[in-house]
């Protein structure tokens, strides 16, 4: 394995595999940055076989010399260390990078149980990869800091660590005026995760009665936004919505839904990619969680708060315990997000308006 410490100050590149979600490549955003900042690095590859969701939130993140390219020209790069974080694909880029002649990957990795099956399972998958760093994924550590753990190992010594995620946006207001949005107003997010799985959804009925309380009890308009997974996923609970709800679900682009955000007075929201953009641009945010691991994706601005469910469910995904798709078989009418009551998210609602308007 080649030592890291003996980089020197030759120039090189790196690439990041950015198999993603959204709310995961947002949260890639202080790595990042210290890569940009690094003088030792001449590029940073982005590689996706999604390059239309980087395409769409990249310029957002203000950083200069990214270059996104897909999988398949990986082998018409440079590249000579490719990180590997633990929501890409790993296997598909570690074969691809021994193709393409990469010296050395960086990989995250859970380390085995103190026991001698485990300890030799973990030896016999490690020894398929040679020139590979390990990374351990470590517990109750936010996904930010797992992310920075891969920098911090390509860069071989301490680093100054930054956190912070910061969309920039210049403001649009023909957004605005072309859905009718007044201000101020509510963005609500009903649905999580393009559709595909409920487990962290909280059940559409209890939330057209905060919107319905934030339309009559507070006088504002709330406005939807998801897409086109989350109307499908919604349908059943769109009639009779609320008269002063605005349904956008499925109705904009990523560029229109952020500038509703950024001009939004409160977000609600799952957790999702929805949730970290409004907390990337600091927005008084309610972020509604259950099974998630709340110490690894919590929104980190103090203008965020997090309203829990509490039941069997709550935090069941801690330290990677289970998935959204082995919770999906249990969710039955959206039991798993039942913890979490309608009084508990009114009082949040109402505290968070008080203290942003009035």
């Amino acid at each position: 394995m080649e030592n890291l410490s003996d980089k020197s100050s030759q120039k090189y590149s790196v690439g990041i595999a950015v198999d993603t979600g959204l709310g995961n490549f947002i949260l890639k955003y202080p790595l990042l940055k210290l890569l940009q900042n690094d003088k030792n690095i001449a590029k940073i590859y982005l590689i996706s076989t999604n390059i239309n969701l980087i395409n769409q939130i990249i310029n957002y993140f203000n950083l200069s010399g990214l270059i996104y390219i897909n999988l398949i020209s990986i082998n018409d790069s440079n590249i000579k260390y490719l990180l590997l974080p633990f929501d890409c694909m790993p296997h598909n880029y570690l074969i691809a990078s021994y193709r393409a002649k990469i010296n050395t990957r960086i990989k995250h990795q859970s380390f085995p149980e103190n026991n001698i099956v485990s300890k030799l399972r973990h030896i016999r998958q490690t020894s398929f990869y040679p020139n590979t760093t390990y990374v351990p994924l470590l517990a109750s550590r936010h996904e930010t800091d797992l992310n920075l753990d891969l920098g911090e190992a390509l860069l071989k010594k301490s680093i100054v660590r930054d956190n912070t995620v910061k969309l920039h946006v210049n403001t649009d207001k023909s957004v605005l005026e072309k859905f009718g949005i007044p201000y101020p107003f509510v963005v609500y997010q009903m649905g999580g995760a393009n559709g595909t799985y409920s487990a962290k959804i909280w059940h559409p009925e209890n939330a057209k009665q905060i919107i319905d309380g934030i339309n009559n009890e507070l006088h504002l308009p709330v406005v939807l936004l998801g897409d086109s997974g989350d109307k499908k996923q919604l349908v059943p609970y769109l009639d009779n919505l609320p008269k002063k709800c605005i349904n956008l679900i499925n109705k904009t682009t990523l560029a229109e839904a952020i500038q509703i955000i950024n001009a939004s007075s409160l977000v609600i929201a799952h957790d999702s990619g929805l949730m970290h953009i409004a907390d990337a641009l600091s927005k008084p945010l309610i972020a509604l969680y259950g099974p998630t691991d709340i110490a690894r994706t919590r929104p980190l601005k103090q203008s965020s708060q997090i309203v829990v469910s509490q039941n069997e469910y709550t935090q069941i995904m801690y330290n990677f315990n289970c998935t959204e798709a082995d919770l999906e078989k249990e969710n039955t009418n959206f039991k798993i997000m039942s913890g979490l009551n309608i009084e508990t998210v009114w009082r949040a609602v109402q505290e968070a308006i008080n203290k942003n308007l009035l």
